[in-house]
This record gives structure tokens, sequence and C-alpha cells, in this order.
């Protein structure tokens, strides 16, 4: 006569799928665990970094003039490298820009490897001190990288998030003079979106 198995305990078959979607969780996202335990220390990788050229070869001539003026009437150069100790025009809409960037993520705060903390929105003082640094280190990749951000890199990154996000596009960029290259970032944010959705 044959035996029949003892079923399965359903609180086993639980435990077996917990511990199955946690092995496959961390084999997927193991990377973003990791710094999540470790405390943070680079920017959020929610958004990829920017992958379009502006203004390709064959279509409009990259633009020689990099000065602009604010309302103020302080004359500005958006290609400047600005860095800890820069001050200016300049610097204060870096920091727009960084504020505008924690907000469309929802962080209120950062924390950098070193331990330092911020918290958003900083102070737009027009003075490139401690908190505009960990700010730069918080919303621009490149910033780490080359250890100076422009507005005009700074411009980029915020309409690709913009576009990655779903917002609507910078209407201060509107008279600016390089906003074909800040629209194409732009577009470029919603392709990857997209892309990440499909």
């Amino acid at each position: 006569m044959a035996t029949r198995k003892k079923p399965i305990n359903k609180n086993t078959l639980i435990f077996l799928g917990i511990g199955a979607a946690a092995v496959g969780t961390y084999l997927f996202a193991g990377d973003a665990i990791k710094k999540l335990f470790k405390g943070g220390g680079e920017a959020p990788a929610m958004e990829p970094e920017i992958k379009f050229i502006p203004s390709p070869a064959g279509t409009a001539q990259p633009k020689t003039e990099t000065k602009e003026t604010d309302t103020s009437g302080d004359l500005y150069d958006i290609r400047e490298k600005l860095k800890l100790g820069s001050k200016g025009s300049a610097v204060g809409r870096i920091q727009l820009i960084i504020n505008e960037i924690a907000n469309i993520r929802g962080d209120q705060g950062f924390t950098a490897n070193s331990g330092q903390k911020i918290k958003f929105p900083i102070d737009q003082d027009r003075d490139f001190g401690n908190k505009t640094n960990l700010g730069a280190l918080y919303a621009f990749p490149s910033y780490k990288e080359n250890g100076f951000i422009t507005l005009y890199n700074a411009r980029l990154r915020w309409c690709y998030i913009k576009g990655y996000y779903n917002r609507t596009f910078p209407s201060s960029l509107a008279n600016t003079i390089n906003l074909d290259d800040y629209q194409a970032a732009y577009k470029s944010g919603q392709i990857d979106k997209a892309k990440n959705e499909g």
C-alpha cells in the first residue's frame, strides 16, 4: 500500500517564498542595498547620467558666446569652472538648481562619504561654500569627477532630471543662449524614463 506524502506546511511555503524574494531582490539590486546600509555618500542613482550629445555635428554650430546677464545687471559666464570658494551670480544659480533637483527627487538632505550632512534647501547666498560643495556632490555626478561644475552643465543636468521626472521645462531658460541644448537634455530625460518604464 502506498503512503501519502505529508503536505507541506503553509507557513513553510510562506517562509520559502519570502526567502526567495529576498535573495532575488539582493541579486537584482544588491549594490543599491549596500549603499543604503553604508549611509549614502553619493548622489542618488534614481536617474541615469545624461546620455545625449548637445548640438550634434552637422546641425547648429556650437555657440561661442558664454556670457549672460542676470536681472540685476550682473554679467556671468555659463562656462566658468565653479568650485569651493567661487562667488557670484552663477554660483547663486547653481544653488537654485541644487535646491530644484532635491525638490524634484523629494530629498530633505544629503550625507556625503565624509559624513558631512546638509539639509535642503540650501541658502542662495552666491557663495560656493561647504553647503554648496556638498549640494554639488549630491546633484552633479560630474562635480565629484572633475572638481568643478559649470552653470551650463548644471543646467543640462537640471533639464534632464526635469524631463526624467516628467516636470515642465524650466521657463527661466527660455531666453538663454543654449536653449537648444537644454531642450535636448530635457527630451533625453523623457526618453530614458520611458525606456526604464517599458
